[in-house]
């Protein structure tokens, strides 16, 4: 039998057999790769560093770099380490491996030390950081407290006070700095400048504007770390430049005889908040004179005031004073621009005429007294109102009678019944007695009070005209008396003021002057005015119920004098009335007794 020939078949794996082989092959491939592509970072290291070592500061800013790029860096990873009370870490920022932490001082912490930034942990970092804890470069604080004064005083004479154009030097002092840069406000004044060192000082010059008072002030200054200090206050320096003003008193009286023992004396009064004071004398007073009235200046007072008295008084004119200025200062050193003129005081010449008294004659009333003769009774026409009880009595040169009734209306009297010419409606009369200046038969003037204003009310061609205030707030117009002088002016007029002097006033063409006062007449019961002489002549009853009179010629008014020696009581008097021989007429009686009138020549 042939030798047969074995061919051997070609060996296939399984895929059993095949997946367990490559298992064997790959597993130590796939582990070596995923260690080499998936492998943790390694963790980093870190420096810290600042370049401010010395120095004033209040924060401190540290670099912190890591050799590999970071993640999560805190606050909490870090502590400040050293001698500086209160420092902590008040910011972290930055990226990667570059970080910025900053310290902070507290304004506390106010004296010498050393500090340092340490890396105590890397919690909450990633991929962290080895070597820890890690402390950086220390750096030396010194914090004194940014403290300062500022200095003032005065150019003035008295440094406690300054006035406009003083200086004020300055003094600007640093407790514990250089002071690189500083400026200063003094009462409104603005100074500045670099000094480098701890003081500055300058001055600066007051102007007019400057604020009254206390001199106030503010400054600042930075450091050489660009810290900053800075104070304000009051100064004890007053600033003043108000002068002090002088004043001149009016005079006791507006009228004195000029026989060459009068004497009529000025207060002089100096007021200042911050007075220091005066040296007026007799020569700082200029007398101040018209006509040939004179006298002779005398002074005494001192300190904020004086009384000028002119004494030796003669002549016929005026007199007054002038202040001069500069007799008085205040504690600034502003002095004082004088007075005056002052009001003036009218000296008259001793013309009083001498009136003998004789005793009154006495009339009943119903015995005719040669020239004059009562004439029948007449009827009564009364204007706004009913005829009622009235006081007050005047006559014009027609013969009305004008009366004011207890309800103020005014009443006219006309002879033999006639009608009366109407009165202007609301012109009432607020007291109890009025006058009339009978200037011509056709033009009177009708005159009467009303409170503390005294009214005249024209009567021409018939016709009242429309009410003139002639004098307000003045006057008590319960007494009023009026006549139309020979000469000169239209009317003359005197009335009680409201502290009971007696005034006197004129109408000239319709104008009206100011109220004059009569020296030493007061009254509070009567007075009259006439013509007399060729002047004027009034008389009224005292305070002390007695009688005065005065006469006035050439301008000005005789002293007031009695009537007689010894003077008459007019006590109980009534019906008041003077006529151009220069009597006084008068009543006289009780409610028993008929009433008589009675003449004072």
């Amino acid at each position: 039998m042939p030798a047969t020939s074995i061919t051997s078949a070609p060996r296939f794996f399984s895929s059993k057999a095949n997946f367990s082989q490559i298992k064997k092959w790959l597993l130590p491939a796939a582990f070596l790769l995923s260690f080499s592509l998936f492998a943790a970072p390694a963790a980093g290291q870190v420096t810290i560093f600042t370049p401010y070592e010395e120095g004033s500061f209040q924060s401190i800013p540290y670099a912190v770099t890591f050799t590999t790029a970071q993640t999560g860096l805190s606050a909490s990873n870090f502590s400040v380490t050293g001698t500086v009370t209160g420092a902590y870490v008040s910011s972290v920022t930055g990226s990667g491996t570059s970080w910025s932490v900053t310290v902070t001082i507290p304004n506390s912490f106010q004296s010498a030390g050393a500090l340092s930034l340490e890396m105590v942990n890397s919690t909450g970092v990633s991929p962290g950081v080895t070597g820890l804890p890690y402390t950086g470069n220390y750096a030396q604080i010194v914090l004194f407290p940014l403290t300062g004064t500022l200095s003032l005083t005065s150019t003035n004479a008295n440094p406690g006070y300054a006035k406009t154009g003083d200086n004020i030097n300055y003094t600007l002092t640093s407790d514990n700095y250089p002071m690189p840069t500083w400026s200063a406000t003094i009462a409104g004044v603005y100074a500045s400048g670099e000094a480098n060192s701890t003081t500055a000082s300058g001055n600066v010059t007051l102007g007019s504007g400057t604020a009254q008072g206390a001199i106030s002030y503010s400054w600042t200054y930075f450091t050489p770390d660009n810290t900053n200090a800075y104070g304000s206050g009051t100064s004890s320096i007053i600033f003043d430049n108000i002068a002090p003003t002088a004043s001149i008193s009016a005079p006791p009286a507006n009228i004195v005889a000029g026989t060459g023992t009068s004497s009529v004396a000025y207060t002089v009064t100096y007021a200042d908040a911050n007075f220091n004071s005066s040296n007026l004398t007799a020569s700082g007073i200029t007398l101040n004179t018209t006509g040939t009235a004179t006298g002779t200046v005398s002074i005494n007072g001192g300190n904020t005031s004086y009384v000028v008295v002119i004494s030796n008084i003669s002549g016929n004119g005026t007199l007054g004073i002038s202040v001069g200025a500069g007799h008085a200062t205040d504690k600034a050193g502003n002095s004082d621009a004088g007075a005056g003129p002052s009001a003036t005081v009218s000296v008259l010449p001793n013309s009083s005429p001498s009136i003998s008294y004789a005793g009154p004659q006495v009339y009943p009333t119903n015995t005719a007294i040669s020239p004059l003769t009562p004439t029948s009774a007449v009827g009564m026409t009364a204007f706004g109102a009913s005829p009622i009880a009235s006081s007050g009595l005047a006559l014009d040169y027609n013969g009305n009678a004008y009366t004011i009734f207890s309800t103020g209306n005014i009443g006219l009297f006309p002879p033999g019944n006639g009608v009366p010419p109407p009165v202007p409606s609301g012109n009432n009369a607020g007291s109890t007695n009025l006058a009339v200046a009978a200037i011509s038969a056709a033009t009177s003037t009708l005159i009467f009070g009303n409170g503390a204003n005294i009214y005249a009310m024209d009567y021409t061609g018939g016709t009242f005209q429309a009410p003139v205030d002639v004098v307000a707030g003045q006057a008590s117009g319960n007494l009023v008396a009026a006549t139309h002088p020979a000469s000169g002016p239209e009317i003359a007029m005197i009335v009680k003021s409201l502290s009971s002097q007696i005034s006197f006033l004129t109408r000239t063409a319709g104008v009206w002057s100011s109220p004059v006062v009569i020296t030493n007449a007061n009254t509070t019961t009567a007075l009259a005015i006439n013509t007399y002489q060729g002047g004027l002549k009034m008389a009224y009853i005292g305070a002390d119920n007695n009688l005065y009179y005065a006469t006035y010629s050439g301008g000005a008014w005789s002293a007031v004098a009695a009537w007689a020696t010894p003077n008459i009581s007019m006590s109980g008097a009534g019906g008041f009335a003077l006529d151009t021989q220069g009597n006084v007429w008068y009543s006289i009686g009780t409610s028993l007794a008929p009433a008589q009138p009675a003449l004072l020549p």
